[in-house]
């Protein structure tokens, strides 16, 4: 009884994250798009899904959301095979990370995920957009103005574009990763009643993404920090975008 009660609950909280990131990449894509931000904002949840739940959830907010978006008529469809690969890209990262021992997750992974992301949607999204053809975003646009090349322009803008927005997702996902783990400690950790239900309660509480504290090992630090260079790069990227807007438009 108690096995079914636990399933049954870990199934409901993987329904309700999927939803829940689902949600809040179409928000995210609304709102900027309303705004007239120059990101996507639509990937920070699949990126977080794949980090907490793994896999297929990662997988069925990414198909969600682009079938979401793809209602609104703001996305075609064939562009749900970008954040397909920002799941597969992020669960390969976090798998790996596991496999060196890393018990919590660093903001380390969820940037060398970005990154990844960055470079498969900037590449398989230019092509969509191009065979589609989509309106160049200012950045494509003044990338265009110093090349005269609808292909370069294409390809470069969008990398650039997808550096800036996938660093910002991860930063978001990281943020969504950190409380969700810790609500998923607190759940054990009061369902827990002795030693009889302790090697189950360490299960779930690995399989929720949260370590147990005595095995517990800090993530390799990498020696040049990603998250810096990831930054530094976005960060450049974003100024060139609007830079670039005024003489786009002249």
């Amino acid at each position: 009884m108690g096995e079914k009660s636990a399933a049954a609950k870990q199934f409901i909280f993987l329904a309700a994250f999927v939803l829940l990131a689902s949600g809040l990449n179409v928000a995210g894509s609304v709102l900027a798009g309303g705004a007239r931000f120059p990101l996507y904002m639509d990937s920070f949840g699949t990126l977080a899904a794949a980090a907490v739940c793994g896999l297929a959830p990662s997988l069925a907010v990414a198909v969600l959301t682009n079938a979401a978006l793809c209602a609104l008529g703001r996305l075609k469809l064939i562009f749900m095979v970008c954040q397909i690969l920002t799941a597969l890209g992020s669960h390969l990262v976090f798998k790996a990370a596991r496999k060196r021992g890393v018990a919590q997750f660093s903001l380390d992974s969820f940037m060398v995920s970005g990154i990844l992301s960055a470079v498969t949607n900037g590449i398989s999204g230019s092509l969509f957009a191009a065979a589609y053809q989509y309106n160049l975003t200012a950045i494509e646009q003044g990338i265009y103005v110093a090349t005269q090349n609808v292909i370069l322009s294409n390809l470069a803008g969008g990398f650039l574009l997808n550096l800036v927005d996938k660093a910002l997702a991860s930063f978001i996902a990281y943020g969504m990763y950190l409380l969700a783990t810790a609500k998923c400690a607190r759940a054990w950790s009061n369902a827990a009643g002795g030693h009889r239900n302790e090697v189950r309660r360490l299960e779930r509480q690995r399989n929720c993404g949260t370590p147990d504290p005595n095995e517990e090992r800090d993530a390799p630090v990498l020696k040049i920090r990603p998250e810096r260079i990831f930054l530094a790069v976005a960060v450049f990227s974003l100024w060139m975008s609007f830079g670039f807007k005024k003489r786009a438009n002249v």
